[in-house]
């Protein structure tokens, strides 16, 4: 049972010493075992245990503030240059390097990175909003970002009418991109690139609304924490009637 009030632990984590370390530690996909040993200010990715992401051939991909894709344009010899089955570890790799040339290009400019971990008077309100104990605990692997909260499939189906196009995400990023093989070979590259792009428009069409609430903010976290408590043990009752 997810327990509310080990949330707190999720604060506390050691904030980076550097804007280009916050941008590295942010992207999840790349943060080594060890990131204090690693990490040595700018020049983190020369270190042991980090490899920077590399472009893919024929593959570039744009991603927007929430690290979702925008944009995905496959070259004109991208069909060639890979095996139908090596299309989506093409296009994930591309998207791995939009990532981190994206976070990059924001450092140099001296901005910062937006924080891995959401705002705790953004998540108190929407777990307050669950109205069973099943949501809350769907809401509350959302805003953590426990494991792959997000699942979209491609409009179009194979002759067994099976799926042929998935993405899954996490909270922060696209996790995995998986593509039929024989479907991606009946089909051009602009047709996959639109469904990926599509795919990625309904996983934002399925995060949670986040909003402040005027009356929360003028209590303390302990009080907030407390109230969370409080909420899931009445969604457990009535879950027991």
């Amino acid at each position: 049972m997810p327990d509310p009030s080990a949330a707190r632990f999720a604060w506390q984590i050691p904030r980076p010493t550097s804007r280009r370390e916050q941008a590295l530690i942010s992207m999840s996909g790349y943060r080594p075992a060890n990131a204090a040993e690693n990490y040595d200010n700018d020049t983190a990715a020369e270190k042991p245990g980090y490899q920077i992401p590399q472009r893919a051939s024929f593959v570039d991909v744009e991603v927007g503030e929430d690290r979702l894709p925008t944009v995905v344009h496959l070259g004109r010899s991208w069909g060639s240059s890979y095996t139908p089955s090596e299309y989506a570890a093409s296009i994930m790799k591309g998207y791995r390097y939009a990532l981190y040339e994206r976070l990059m290009k924001l450092i140099d400019s001296g901005g910062s990175p937006a924080p891995v971990q959401l705002p705790l008077r953004q998540i108190v309100p929407a777990l307050l909003q669950t109205r069973s104990y099943e949501e809350y605990v769907a809401q509350y692997k959302k805003l953590f970002g426990v494991g792959e909260c997000y699942v979209a499939h491609g409009r179009d189906r194979n002759e067994f009418d099976e799926v042929v196009l998935t993405i899954r995400a996490s909270r922060v990023e696209l996790t995995e991109i998986w593509i039929d093989p024989q479907w991606a070979a009946s089909v051009d590259s602009f047709t996959i690139a639109h469904d990926i792009v599509e795919c990625a428009d309904q996983i934002r069409s399925m995060k949670p609304a986040l909003q402040h609430d005027m009356y929360l903010d003028q209590e303390t976290d302990d009080e907030l924490f407390t109230r969370l408590t409080r909420h899931q043990w009445y969604l457990l009752g009535n879950e027991n009637l």
